[in-house]
């Protein structure tokens, strides 16, 4: 009986190049790990608006949350920020990996950093993905089926009998 499929996610070119023409996103064109490069903590509202009022495709939509993540990863540095407003930006991402948790597993898996050792120290935003994944854990695989997956080579589907 099939339980489960997980895909092993990249940002793909095509959604790339559509938010970085609609957001107008710096691109030099030599980025390594776009969303990081391209994150920015300043227009993380502008993100989370346009993920949440435009029709996405479903690639668009996972690299755009890559976006938003690696962004909140910079806002979550300002602790009076965090401390002062409540954490709504926070709320919203949340709202919408909830909705779409399907597309964004692999995100929230690799924010999680089930494989630090010492996942404190992973990224700011780990403990808070780790919480989420907690509170909706029977709907995403293991993280031990996780990090198995991570270490098959040049693999892209893997199911679960």
């Amino acid at each position: 009986m099939f339980m489960k499929a997980f895909m092993i996610k990249f940002q793909a070119e095509k959604a790339i190049k559509f938010l970085n023409e609609k957001l107008k996103l710096p691109v030099t064109g030599v980025e390594q790990d776009w969303d990081l490069e391209l994150s920015d903590s300043d227009r993380l509202v502008e993100f989370l608006s346009f993920y949440e009022n435009q029709r996405l495709d479903a690639d668009t939509k996972f690299a755009l949350m890559s976006l938003i993540i690696a962004s909140y990863e910079n806002v979550e540095s300002d602790t009076n920020y965090i401390e002062n407003n409540n954490n709504p930006l926070w709320e919203r991402i949340c709202a919408i990996l909830q909705n779409d948790k399907k597309i964004h597993e692999h995100t929230i898996h690799s924010w999680c950093y089930w494989d630090y050792e010492n996942r404190e120290d992973a990224s700011l935003v780990s403990s808070k993905m780790r919480a989420f994944f907690l509170q909706n854990s029977n709907q995403f695989i293991s993280p031990e089926d996780f990090l198995k997956i991570q270490n098959i080579e040049d693999c892209q589907t893997v199911y679960y009998w």
